[in-house]
């Protein structure tokens, strides 16, 4: 099969590499498309993310759907020819946080594309059924591409417990930013406001649903926060941009006994964050750590119409152009929001 092989920083090689095959549960997936999300490209660009370093050579992905072409023995709940969307995440089903249906913290995960597990940037993928779901006939490759990524909104908003007619602020308006932003709104917030640095993003989340949207380098958020919170603070503040300057903001822009929901990943693991405010706040504060029971109601918002992601996805690259995507979405240029890649 056809591989996009991460060689070393910043290079990626269209290789050949043998077909997989699948074993007992797991389908042979013929893959369509890959979203290109942050953490591959903090892989490709810096080789790794806190605790995990890229062993060369390795196959990036993990949001990937695609087209069942052979199942397994002992396969029963899904067959040749379906259009499929894959879990990443493969968890061992055996350990205590399996067991307690929190398989999102398995300590015995493989997830895609994450080392040193080789991930879909690829032809083919063998993968266990329970990770496997059916996509419905009305939605494209390219769309179910950003399941993944809403899958992780639809756990952070459902983390947040967002209620009819809160304040919302969302920093960071790349694809988990924006989906989170769609989500909340979905949930019942009211007010959302939101913030990020590139103009085509702003413009994009204010398509989306955003009230107030804020470009930091020319209007301080926090200000603008409290203008439109009676000088409280929002009652949910997201942080979807994974950057230390953001983590530590979130306390000044949350109201007394509001909630502080962490999604993005930094890529240092020890940031400065200001306890003692929050603690004078009374703060709640969670972190995100993928998600899980998710994915079938993600694929309904899609079927449904619920959620037009289309708008998010800016650019589709060829496989053989992979280096180019990577590059575009790291350097944040053309307006890019979501970069996917055809297979």
């Amino acid at each position: 099969m056809k591989a996009a092989i991460l060689t070393g920083l910043r290079e990626m090689k269209i290789e050949e590499r043998p077909d997989p095959k699948p074993g007992r549960g797991e389908v042979l997936i013929r893959v369509r498309a890959v979203g290109v999300c942050g953490s591959d490209v903090h892989y490709y660009w810096s080789g790794g993310i806190g605790i995990h370093k890229v062993e060369y050579p390795m196959i990036l992905g993990h949001e990937g759907v695609g087209e069942i072409v052979e199942v397994g023995e002992g396969v029963t709940s899904l067959q040749v020819g379906q259009r499929v969307a894959i879990e990443p995440g493969k968890a061992c089903g055996k350990c205590r946080w399996c067991r307690e249906g929190r398989y999102n913290l398995c300590v015995d995960m493989t997830f895609m594309g994450t080392p040193p597990v080789d991930g879909c940037f690829c032809e083919y993928v063998a993968w266990p059924q329970e990770f496997v779901f059916p996509l419905p006939d009305n939605v494209s490759y390219e769309e179910a591409s950003l399941l993944e990524p809403l899958a992780v909104g639809v756990y952070s908003t459902d983390m947040a417990g967002v209620r009819m007619g809160e304040s919302v602020a969302v920093l960071g308006c790349a694809t988990i930013g924006l989906i989170t932003l769609m989500c909340a709104r979905r949930a019942g917030a009211g007010l959302c406001l939101v913030s990020d640095r590139i103009p085509e993003r702003l413009e994009l989340a204010r398509r989306l649903g955003a009230d107030v949207a804020v470009n930091f380098e020319e209007r301080n958020f926090a200000d603008e926060v409290k203008n439109h919170t009676d000088g409280e603070g929002a009652d949910i503040v997201f942080e979807a941009a994974g950057h230390p300057s953001s983590f530590l903001q979130t306390v000044e822009l949350v109201r007394k006994a509001g909630r502080i929901i962490l999604i993005g990943i930094c890529r240092e693991d020890v940031i400065n964050f200001d306890f003692g405010m929050a603690r004078r706040k009374e703060v709640t504060i969670k972190s995100v750590r993928r998600y899980r029971h998710v994915f079938p109601r993600a694929i309904s918002l899609l079927a449904s119409g619920t959620f037009d992601v289309k708008p998010i996805i800016t650019h589709q690259f060829d496989i053989e152009r992979i280096n180019e995507a990577f590059e575009l979405v790291h350097d944040c240029k053309d307006g890019v929001v979501k970069a996917v890649i055809r297979i």
